[in-house]
């Protein structure tokens, strides 16, 4: 598998990665192909997964295959200056997954998807059960 971290963002900046591992909340050193503890700034730079710029607010970047099975926390970051600084740096995005050792699984998935619309021909939406699954979800 590839480019399993992804992420949209205005192209023309630099972002990179971070993972932890959730279960000990280790972070990732990607130079020396393990998870360290504890976090130190000023190795950030081992710990960046560079994210690739594809053009149209599009960025990638592979999960590291070194990484056992496990659920991980990533963040994307961008970078502010030249070379990454984690006291500069802002995160823009973060979130969870389960790692099978190939590939991801999410752990969002919606099972059902009421679907609502109004239609100029109609004078009541598409479902009334639609509209009661959206009222409980508010």
């Amino acid at each position: 598998m590839s480019n399993e971290i992804w992420h949209n963002y205005e192209s023309g900046n630099t972002l990179y990665a971070l993972i932890w591992e959730q279960s000990t909340d280790y972070i990732w050193d990607n130079t020396g192909s393990a998870f360290v503890t504890p976090w130190n700034n000023t190795n950030v730079d081992r710990y960046d997964i560079a994210m690739t710029d594809h053009g149209g607010h599009y960025y990638t970047a592979d999960f590291p295959s070194a990484i056992e099975a496990g659920t991980y926390r990533i963040a994307v970051v961008k970078q502010a200056a030249v070379g990454p600084h984690a006291t500069n740096d802002t995160a823009i995005a973060q979130g969870e997954f389960y790692w099978t050792g190939d590939d991801e699984t999410s752990f969002a998935s919606i099972t059902e998807q009421p679907q609502l619309y109004f239609d100029d021909n109609r004078a009541e939406p598409a479902s009334t059960d639609a509209m009661e699954q959206l009222s409980k979800q508010l």
